[in-house]
């Protein structure tokens, strides 16, 4: 045992994992130097650059987020200015409508009229012609009238008397 603590105390001298001397300090100053540069030169840089991305972002994600808004808004306008479109025309078509059914009407109610009158006109010309035509054709009539019951009684009479 005596030879392991020799051993063991040579391994301590000599160093081991940690060296406790001169060189700490300056391993110490070493390590605070490389943090310093990179922080120097790379992760300000870096975080720079990071932080400058994502104000970008953030500015581009509130641009759009108004133009989202905007774009809604126009729809919503958009939109309701077709609603009043559709109930403007439909108002208009309905209109249109009754004043052509109106117009039909009163045009037809006339049309109907002036034949009326012109079939009552018709009927009084043609009654009239007729009591003229009769009047004129009585004296025919009544002679036609004769011959024919002459004939007619004179055959009779003929045949009687035969």
């Amino acid at each position: 045992m005596v030879i392991f603590m020799k051993q063991y105390m040579l391994l301590l001298a000599e160093g081991g994992l940690f060296d406790f001397d001169a060189t700490l300090p300056l391993m110490i100053v070493q390590l605070i130097t490389l943090m310093l540069l990179l922080n120097i030169f790379f992760y300000k840089p870096f975080t720079k650059i990071l932080d400058e991305r994502n104000k970008y972002i953030q500015s581009n994600l509130t641009l759009s987020q108004s133009y989202l808004l905007e774009a809604e808004q126009l729809k919503e306008q958009y939109d309701k200015k077709v609603v009043d479109a559709k109930q403007q025309s439909a108002k208009l078509t309905s209109s249109a409508k009754t004043e052509m059914q109106e117009l039909i009407s009163k045009r037809l109610s006339e049309a109907q009229t002036k034949a009326n009158t012109q079939i009552e006109a018709a009927k009084a010309n043609f009654e009239m012609q007729r009591q003229q035509s009769l009047k004129t054709l009585e004296p025919e009539i009544q002679v036609l009238s004769l011959k024919i019951f002459e004939k007619l009684i004179g055959t009779q009479l003929k045949l009687f008397l035969y």
